[in-house]
C-alpha cells in the first residue's frame, strides 16, 4: 500500500508540474543579415515562442558556436503564448548553428531548448531551423544564475 501511494504521489506532482511547465521553441521568423559597421560580421535574428502553459522564468540565450549572447532583450520572462526577437551579432556565417536557451518554471526547475539551424548559403532567405531539442533539469549554456547579484539587497527567501 505504501509502495503504491508513493508511485500515485509522485505521477502527481510530475502531472502538476506538466501544467504550469513552460517550453520555449522557434517562433516564425528565423534571418541574418550583414552588419553595419562591419561586412564581415553578421546579425543572427530569431524569434522565440513560450508554447507551454506557464511563463518562463530567468531566460538566457545563448549561440554557439560563437558563444554570442542575445542583445537588448527582457530576460524576465515570457508569458504562455508570448514571443521575444533576439539578435546576436556574431563574427562568421557556419552552415550550421544552434540557439540554446535555459529557462525556469514557477517552481524554479530548470529546462533547456536547443534550436538547430541549418544555413549553408550566406542569404537569409535559405536559413531553417532544423531540429529542436528539449531537456529538464540540465543547463545548455554556462551563462550563469540570477541571484545574488552584487549591490541588490539580499531578500529572505530559498533559492
Amino acid at each position: 500500500m505504501a509502495t503504491e501511494t508513493t508511485q500515485l504521489a509522485r505521477e502527481t506532482s510530475e502531472e502538476v508540474a506538466a501544467s504550469y511547465r513552460p517550453v520555449m521553441v522557434p517562433g516564425e521568423r528565423v534571418r541574418t543579415t550583414l552588419m553595419d559597421e562591419d561586412p564581415h560580421g553578421w546579425t543572427l535574428r530569431i524569434e522565440i515562442r513560450n508554447a507551454g502553459a506557464g511563463p518562463a522564468t530567468f531566460i538566457r540565450a545563448l549561440h554557439d558556436p560563437s558563444g554570442a549572447v542575445a542583445e537588448n532583450w527582457s530576460l524576465g520572462s515570457l508569458a504562455p503564448g508570448e514571443t521575444a526577437r533576439l539578435a546576436f551579432r556574431v563574427s562568421s556565417h557556419t552552415a550550421m548553428s544552434q540557439i540554446l536557451l535555459d529557462y525556469r518554471d514557477l517552481g524554479g526547475r530548470a529546462y533547456s531548448t536547443a534550436i538547430v539551424l541549418d544555413h549553408p548559403q550566406a542569404p537569409a532567405e535559405h536559413i531553417r531551423v532544423y531540429d529542436v531539442r528539449f531537456a529538464r533539469d540540465v543547463s545548455f549554456t554556462d551563462l550563469g544564475d540570477a541571484v545574488p547579484q552584487p549591490g541588490l539587497k539580499r531578500l529572505p527567501i530559498e533559492g
